[in-house]
């Protein structure tokens, strides 16, 4: 006896895919679609600012190992904002900015450099003056520095001019830029000392 394959609607129905089976499955598909798309596009965005944070973070200990490799007397006159108190004549010190290969000042930055070194200078020259006055002081209110604190180790905290006696030094590099998607800031603090023998 030799069997043959039945003929009829139900053999029929499970041939091919129905429209319903096709308008379920369309949306499911695109939904999957989107979905993927926008992971990809998110990955992509990623790996930008990742970059960026990697660039200004190697600058920012780049530069405090530069600082680390000078003479501790005389690292406010080298990385200050003031050219003309500069050991080796006006102008010759790096000064207390910056420049961050890749990354893009943020508009209106004057100097057009993205790095900046802040100490904890105060200018005490008199109102009106045209030349400031820069002076390392341990009173000033400046919680990133870690200040007020006691920079000559006398145990006390006052208003004089630091720079020849002071036993330690407070900085923070900071480094801010126009990323892709707004303005970006990394700051890093750290305390130098002087060694003594």
């Amino acid at each position: 006896m030799k069997l043959e394959p039945r003929s009829g609607r139900r053999a029929n129905a499970r041939r091919g895919v129905t429209l319903v089976e096709v308008v379920i499955a369309m949306p499911i598909i695109l939904v999957a679609a989107s979905l993927m798309l926008g992971t990809l596009t998110t990955a992509a965005r990623q790996r930008t600012v990742n970059g960026d944070n990697a660039r200004a973070a190697e600058a920012v200990r780049s530069i405090l190992e530069t600082l680390r490799n000078e003479d501790f007397r005389q690292m406010v006159a080298l990385f200050d904002q003031e050219p003309f108190n500069d050991p080796l004549g006006p102008g010759t010190a790096p000064g207390n900015s910056f420049d961050v290969p890749g990354l893009r000042p943020l508009e209106g930055d004057l100097d057009g450099r993205v790095g900046e070194i802040l100490l904890p200078l105060f200018d005490a020259a008199p109102a009106g003056a045209l030349v400031p006055e820069w002076q390392l002081r341990e009173d000033i209110e400046d919680a990133a520095l870690g200040l007020p604190q006691d920079l000559n180790g006398d145990g006390a905290v006052d208003s004089l001019d630091h720079s020849g006696d002071n036993r330690i030094l407070p900085v923070v590099a900071v480094v801010r830029w126009q990323g892709q998607f707004g303005p970006r800031t990394l700051r890093m603090f750290t305390l130098f000392t002087e060694y003594r023998y």
